[in-house]
């Protein structure tokens, strides 16, 4: 997929010359932008495709949106419609923030609004995809791109390292948005519109949060019967999106039941369930996996880690382009790399959704002793 890279600038400036060699030098450095779109007072690099206007608004949309069809359908577009057009339709039916809570799936979009002179950066609602934006105070422009790196290449982008940010990453393993390693980068944070003019940085606002309902007084097998059917909801969804996606398989519950589901739903005898093997076995999963592969009748490719295998980390950490230590990286990555299709089905986020990890009491201390 394109990346989103650009610029918006202050009503009634020009973007300096040396901002404007700067963008463009970074542009001719990435293989995956497709052009640079000039409008009043912004300049977007992406495909075509993933660019929309008229004299109301200009949308540039990267990712994809899991409910495709059925926005298709309100928009009175056809299906095979790029995601731009559809929200650019859209919008014209409904306000910005109605039309966001009805987007499904891994996005970024910036949104320039003509009429009040705004710009919006956003995230979709679980931050399955990345955008950081810098504000140049001195030149009343802000810059924005999917890639952190592409940021601090600029001129005028401060490299000054964010005390507070490490200070997380050292007590998370991650740096959590809105901060990035640098002070003077942000990382729009996941169900959040960041919102500007060029003069300072952006303002978030939440479209989006979690409803925390009242706990139901339900029992154990009604529990379990709903739970079953949201996996299988969602399942379902992903299957439309990606339907000859492969399977990344540890021996975890997650990824066994993703994988379960997905071969009771649409039986497929191409797909092809990877996993990685460690020789120390306090931490290979790879026999587990190998029983969960044989019980759904996949077939499974077992790549075991040895020292070689370090050499992709200085790449992938680069990509990052702020420290990043989740110890699931490394086979993630030499997963990814092994697979010949686009998309792999993983058991990411399980643990997450139920609060399975300490490290959320270590945020929720940072967060009462933020000093």
């Amino acid at each position: 997929m394109p990346e989103l890279f650009g610029a918006f600038w202050q009503w009634g400036k020009t973007l300096p010359d040396t901002l404007r060699k700067s963008l463009e030098q970074s542009f001719a450095h990435s293989c995956s932008l497709g052009k640079a779109h000039w409008f009043d007072h912004a300049v977007v690099y992406a495909d075509d495709s993933a660019l929309a206007s008229n004299e109301e608004a200009v949308i540039a949309f990267s990712g994809e949106l899991r409910n495709q069809p059925e926005l298709a359908r309100l928009a009175g577009l056809s299906i095979d419609s790029p995601p731009a057009q559809l929200l650019l339709a859209l919008l014209g039916r409904q306000p910005f923030e109605d039309l966001l809570q009805t987007l499904n799936g891994p996005f970024v979009i910036a949104y320039y609004d003509l009429s009040r002179k705004q710009f919006h950066l956003l995230r979709d609602q679980l931050g399955q995809r990345f955008l950081f934006h810098s504000t140049i105070s001195q030149y009343g422009c802000t810059v924005f791109s999917e890639s952190l790196p592409q940021l601090t290449a600029l001129d005028g982008v401060s490299r000054q390292l964010d005390n507070a940010a490490l200070a997380d990453y050292f007590s998370l393993g991650y740096i959590p948005a809105p901060r990035t390693a640098y002070e003077a980068i942000a990382k729009v944070a996941p169900g959040t519109d960041d919102c500007g003019d060029g003069t300072s940085r952006p303002t978030p606002h939440r479209y989006w949060q979690p409803q925390f309902l009242p706990q139901r007084q339900i029992t154990w097998p009604e529990a379990q019967e709903q739970a079953r059917e949201l996996l299988v909801q969602a399942t379902r969804r992903l299957l439309l999106a990606h339907p000859e996606a492969d399977f990344m398989l540890s021996g975890g519950i997650d990824s066994g039941l993703v994988t379960g589901l997905v071969s009771q739903l649409v039986p497929d005898e191409t797909r092809q369930a990877y996993s990685i093997a460690f020789s120390e076995t306090a931490y290979d999963e790879s026999d587990l996996a190998a029983g969960t592969a044989q019980r759904c009748g996949v077939p499974l490719a077992v790549h075991r880690l040895n020292p070689a295998d370090l050499a992709v980390l200085p790449s992938v950490l680069a990509k990052a382009g702020e420290p990043y230590a989740d110890s699931s990286l490394l086979p993630t990555a030499i997963a990814t790399r092994d697979t010949a299709r686009k998309a792999l089905f993983t058991g990411d986020g399980g643990d997450e959704v139920f609060g399975g990890y300490r490290r959320y009491q270590a945020m929720l201390l940072r967060h009462r002793l933020p000093n």
